[in-house]
């Protein structure tokens, strides 16, 4: 019978040395104790870098639409108009004024390089017309969007909308916008709840609830006190408070978790559509920080995604980050384009 015997070639001290080398048990629960420690203590500040710069990129989102209104007025001799209401899209053919039933988003195209998209449907009938405003209503424009809240698709919807009184389109997706015009210190049911028939004309646009000259109702004042709202042609010199000193748009308030969603109040429609809550923001209420909060004039307000602090563009084409606890009479009176309460803006 053959035995193989093993044999180390070496000394005692050799062989101890060797089993001394790896890890015991206790010492590797130790190193990936540590090493768990120390990813927890990166991880916020990881997740706060990010932040900072998905907030970076937002505050440039609305310097680049506040750049493009700048250009507006210097095209055109006035801020973007509102449009005419939440069932109106945009109409190539029919200007950059209040003839014009699509909205300020629209307006804007030519001025963040999508003038293909602004002319689509040009020189066409009705029908063209519709179709190409569904095709802009389902498209998702990357400035329009604030990268905290994620929305980089455009999102299921459900309704009928038109951009003449012969032909609607029905869009099955709707492109999002997470900006707001400022419409202004005040703002009533009747101002953007009134519907707007497919017999409208720009003459009962600009007498309806919610333009410059519009109606005192029993709600309250329906004249817009802003910058862009129904049927509007702002010229600088209408701002009288002086262009530093009035809102012109930022980010809109939406309810937690419905981004990219259309079941929230005020945010069931594209940024396609004209005079609507969707996007058009108003003062009259605090800014609010997304929450589950859902008060009944909560889709009327300016806020955002951002911890503590939302971006704005003045009049002049200046943004800052304002904080959400900003006193209410300051935001109100930065809202008014004509109440000769100048406010100072707060610093964050």
């Amino acid at each position: 019978m053959f035995h193989t015997q093993l044999r180390f070639h070496g000394t005692a001290s050799d062989l101890d040395t060797r089993r001394q080398a790896g890890f015991s048990l206790v010492e590797l629960l130790v190193v990936v104790a540590i090493i768990s420690t120390l990813v927890g203590l990166l991880l916020p500040a990881v997740q706060s870098a990010r932040e900072s710069g998905r907030r970076t990129s937002c505050a440039n989102n609305v310097r680049q639409l506040a750049t493009a209104c700048q250009q507006h007025v210097e095209a055109q001799g006035h801020f973007p108009t509102g449009g005419w209401g939440q069932e109106w899209g945009g109409d190539p053919d029919a200007g950059f004024g209040s003839k014009q039933s699509g909205g300020w988003h629209y307006a804007l195209l030519p001025y963040i390089d999508q003038s293909a998209l602004r002319n689509d449907g040009a020189g066409q009938d009705d029908t063209g017309k519709a179709a190409a405003a569904r095709r802009a209503y389902e498209t998702q424009v990357g400035t329009f969007a604030c990268p905290t809240r994620g929305v980089s698709a455009p999102v299921p919807v459900s309704g009928s909308y038109r951009n003449s009184s012969t032909a609607t389109f029905t869009p099955a997706v709707a492109g999002r916008s997470d900006y707001a015009a400022n419409g202004g210190d005040v703002v009533s049911a009747a101002m953007v709840d009134q519907a707007v028939t497919a017999s409208a004309t720009e003459q009962n646009i600009l007498a309806m609830p919610g333009s410059a000259a519009g109606s005192v109702a029993a709600a309250g004042n329906d004249k817009a006190t802003g910058v862009v709202f129904r049927g509007s042609m702002m010229r600088p010199a209408h701002l009288r408070d002086g262009m530093s000193n009035v809102y012109l748009l930022g980010e809109r308030f939406i309810q937690k978790g419905q981004a990219q969603t259309s079941s929230a109040l005020g945010n069931e429609h594209s940024w396609l559509v004209g005079f609507d809550d969707d996007s058009i923001r108003f003062t009259a209420s605090s800014p609010e920080g997304d929450s589950d909060s859902a008060t009944s004039s909560f889709e009327g307000r300016f806020g955002g995604g951002h911890s503590g602090v939302f971006p704005m563009a003045m009049a002049d084409g200046s943004v800052h980050m304002l904080p959400f606890s900003i006193d209410l009479s300051t935001h109100q009176r930065l809202g008014n384009r004509r109440d000769g309460q100048v406010a100072m803006l707060p610093t964050n």
